[in-house]
């Protein structure tokens, strides 16, 4: 009996036809012996053969190629048609459905793809060492259709970089056969399996190259792993097996964190060092602690250790000051713990405050106790006046050698009387009559009128300072405190030594000329904006960059992001880009993180300067669960290369974390992710060190005062954040420096709205509720003076300029343009401006 074949036409339709000829063709052209109807198969597109007992299938060069099952079939070569198999012609599908009995697959190699495999029972006492099944294996026992052989048996390799295995395959069957790979022994996210496979005709020689690419994890195990690597035909069968060996070396990262810091006391404490071990492999190690001026004794215990990976151990770290801080200002002395192993060293630099033995407020409050105390004894103790003391209407004796009565006063003369004697006193005892304070409109009874630790008779007599001024040169350092703090500082002067650097920023007012920080090159201010409808405010402001953050995700065109960037160019602004990946599409990988670094390539001649990503160590930017700064390295090491590679001017700027002292699957705390990032080579990747400070609720200058702050956290203030990310990255012999980029700093007010945080829902932002505009205004001209004069900040990019939406994320509080459409920053800001180019800092 011919073959029977069943047709199903695009249309749903079908139809059986009986093969009466040895050659059938098909296709939608007249001349088609079996015509299908559709566009998509062509004039002639393949053709049924009966050979004897035998239907095959030939694929006649068709563009939409012809399929048996999921496999497409080679041009112009002979395929077997199995029964019950189905071959796609564009739309239409033909099922082979012919009772006529098929040859015995065990007498012909040309059915091996396609046969049925027959299990395989197992051995008696003798359990199979494959680790595929055995039911999977194709054909009969003792035949094998293609050889398998690793050109390599171990790969060396490091966790993080990439290797291959390359495989040579043989087709030892009759027929072209599709072949694939399967990979036991290494996780699936180690190895990227070749696409598409491998087609061979009979007798062919091919090779397969399998990826391998195992994370830099600590959990990615160093020592030899065996892999185990199995052959599949077509249909899923195994046809061949090897094995092969991956040795990962080992790496060593260790990430340091010191709980509380900073810390204050008056004598001394325990701070909690923690040793936690991101390597692949155990670590030995040794904690060293230095204190620079030898103010403290330090003991660590314990000195040493040993932690697995993905393991953490603490010491306690015992800090004993050598001598008491009895009374004056707290010294603040930073400590550098280092952490030492065979192969990796550490460091984590800890600031312990120590505090004065005798409180600043206790003599304030012993002061005020004797203002009030002392007038009112003095009250209580003063002798009541008596009327024989003033005229009476009784005449005396006069001392007139004529004795002659004196004219008698009435009782206006009385009060007047009694007005003079009370101008001749000192109600406050500092030292001035109440008639000499009442000419200098000080109070007669208080000692210090203005509170600034000096009193009034102090500040007439001896210093020459306004009494009813707590700052009468205006440096923002108190009368008092320039008197009495022991730094040499003049109440008069806001520069005491003359050496053109403020009371309130000279570190040494003593000696004359201070040595004066070295400037970053091109230190600039800029702006990120909403609208380009508001250049103005950049340019009241005396702003010279303008900042634009964009999303990528792939397929992303650039075009877009070049012509808007190169309208901020045509007006005179540097742009800097800040470009946000989708979360999404990296946590499914697949080359993303490529993909990414290559659209930064493509846009960086128009930048000069690329923030990558944002924020990397919170859910809201990075895939929850894989928060890894090695991971986000890695990211930052194919964009900084793809972006040099297009314009090596372009300015590389690391892509700043959120401040927070959250750990968990959803964060990581930023002092913790910018050691990781040290550790994992960072440095080597970036021109800038990306930061973000945006919870403030102080000056500049402060160090404590945060109304959310219960436990000294740096986040809130802008001196110990500096400071901690510009050591994290220039620590001793680390190299060359490389500068913080401020890529968005703000003060949020909820001045000029009609509804304060809370009512907005703002709960997460009620510590800015006492913020005022002019509070943002100053610390705004403040940051920017002492991020200039540090010499370690090149960029400031206040956040924002011009955002909208004054809700439970209130951006619009922190715009430098406020909702009356004033801008009382770009005053400050121009005004700080000015001062540092007149110094040389700016250009």
């Amino acid at each position: 009996m011919r073959p029977t074949i069943e047709i199903t036409h695009p249309d749903g339709r079908t139809e059986t036809v009986q093969l009466a000829r040895d050659r059938t063709t098909v296709g939608r052209g007249s001349q088609a012996d079996i015509r299908i109807s559709d566009n998509r198969v062509s004039r002639e597109h393949c053709a049924l053969e009966v050979k004897g007992e035998k239907l095959y299938v030939v694929d006649l060069g068709g563009s939409n190629g012809t399929w048996i099952g999921s496999t497409k079939i080679l041009a112009n070569v002979r395929e077997p048609f199995p029964f019950e198999a189905v071959v796609h012609v564009g739309p239409a599908q033909l099922r082979h459905v012919s009772t006529t009995p098929q040859f015995d697959p065990e007498s012909d190699l040309e059915s091996l793809a396609f046969a049925p495999a027959a299990p395989q029972p197992p051995q008696q006492g003798k359990p199979s060492a494959r680790p595929f099944s055995p039911a999977a294996a194709a054909g009969p026992p003792g035949q094998s259709a293609a050889t398998l052989e690793p050109l390599e048996r171990r790969i060396s390799m490091r966790a993080g970089e990439r290797n291959s295995l390359q495989l040579a395959i043989s087709n030892q069957s009759k027929i072209v056969d599709h072949y694939s790979l399967s990979v036991v022994g290494l996780p699936a996210t180690w190895i990227t399996l070749p696409r598409g496979g491998l087609e061979l005709l009979p007798r062919q020689n091919g090779t397969l190259t399998i990826d391998i690419h195992p994370p830099r994890h600590s959990r990615t195990s160093a020592g030899v792993h065996p892999i185990n690597i199995a052959l599949l035909n077509q249909q899923g069968q195994v046809v061949a097996e090897t094995t092969a060996e991956l040795e990962i070396l080992p790496f060593h990262e260790m990430i340091l964190d010191v709980r509380p810091n900073p810390y204050q006391s008056r004598s001394g404490g325990t701070l909690v060092l923690t040793v936690e071990n991101q390597g692949n492999a155990q670590t030995d190690y040794r904690i060293d602690v230095i204190e620079p001026s030898d103010s403290l004794e330090i003991t660590v215990d314990p000195p040493t250790g040993s932690v697995a990976p993905q393991q953490s151990r603490q010491s306690n770290v015992l800090i004993n000051p050598r001598k008491r801080n009895w009374v004056g200002n707290a010294k603040r002395l930073t400590m550098t713990i280092t952490v030492n192993s065979s192969q990796q060293s550490a460091t984590v630099s800890p600031v312990y405050t120590q505090l004065s033995t005798i409180p600043r407020w206790l003599p304030i409050l012993l002061l005020l106790a004797c203002c009030v105390i002392i007038p009112l004894f003095g009250f209580l103790a003063w002798p009541e006046v008596k009327p024989a003391l003033f005229p009476t209407a009784t005449a005396v004796p006069t001392g007139t050698p004529e004795n002659t009565p004196t004219a008698t006063q009435d009782i206006p003369a009385t009060q007047t009387a009694t007005r003079a004697i009370w101008l001749e006193l000192d109600d406050d005892g500092d030292g001035l009559l109440n008639r000499e304070e009442l000419e200098n409109d000080t109070l007669p009874n208080a000692k210090d009128t203005d509170g600034d630790d000096l009193s009034d008779f102090d500040e007439l007599k001896k210093h020459g300072t306004d009494p009813t001024n707590q700052d009468t040169d205006g440096d923002t350092v108190s009368d008092g405190e320039e008197v009495n703090g022991g730094r040499c500082l003049s109440p008069n002067s806001p520069d005491t030594d003359l050496d053109g650097m403020r009371d309130d920023i000279d570190p040494d007012s003593c000696t004359g000329v201070t040595p004066t920080p070295s400037p970053v090159p091109d230190f600039a201010l800029g702006g990120q904006i909403h609208s380009d409808e508001n250049l103005d405010v950049l340019e009241e402001a005396r702003m010279t960059w303008v900042k634009v953050q964009l999303r990528f995700g792939l397929g992303a065109d650039a075009s877009s992001t070049i012509q808007d960037a190169a309208k901020f160019k045509e007006k005179g602004y540097k742009v800097l880009l800040s470009v946000v990946g989708n979360k999404e599409e990296l946590e499914r990988g697949g080359g993303y993180k490529q993909a990414f670094a290559n659209f930064l390539g493509e846009i960086a001649p128009v930048a000069d300067g690329i923030e990558v990503w944002n924020e990397p160590n919170i859910q809201n930017e990075w895939p929850v669960g894989k928060i890894n700064p090695a991971d986000y390295t890695e990211m930052l090491r194919l964009s900084y290369d793809a972006v040099k590679s297009t314009n090596p001017r372009t300015l590389v700027i690391s892509g700043a974390p959120a401040p927070t002292g959250v750990n968990n699957e959803t964060v990581m705390s930023d002092d913790r992710y910018i050691q990781g990032m040290m550790a994992a080579g960072a440095r080597n990747y970036m021109d800038c060190i990306g930061i973000h400070y945006n919870a403030g609720a102080t000056p500049p200058s402060a160090e404590s005062g945060h109304p959310s702050d219960s436990t000294g956290h740096y986040s809130y203030y802008y001196l110990p954040m500096v400071d901690l990310y510009y050591n994290a990255f220039n620590s001793e012999g680390s190299g060359s420096e490389i500068p913080l980029c401020f890529t968005e700093i703000g003060y949020l007010t909820p001045d000029g709205f009609d509804e304060t945080l809370a009512q907005v829902g703002a709960n997460n932002f009620l510590w800015a509720e006492g913020t005022s505009v002019r509070d943002q205004a100053e610390w705004l001209e403040e940051a920017l003076l002492r991020a200039c004069r540090s010499g370690k900040v090149k960029l400031f990019i206040v956040w924002n300029v011009d955002f909208e939406g004054y809700g439970q994320d209130p951006q619009a509080g922190y715009a430098i343009l406020r909702p009356n459409e004033r801008c009382p920053s770009c005053e400050t800001l121009s005004r700080a401006v000015g001062a540092l180019r007149n110094e040389g800092c700016m250009r």
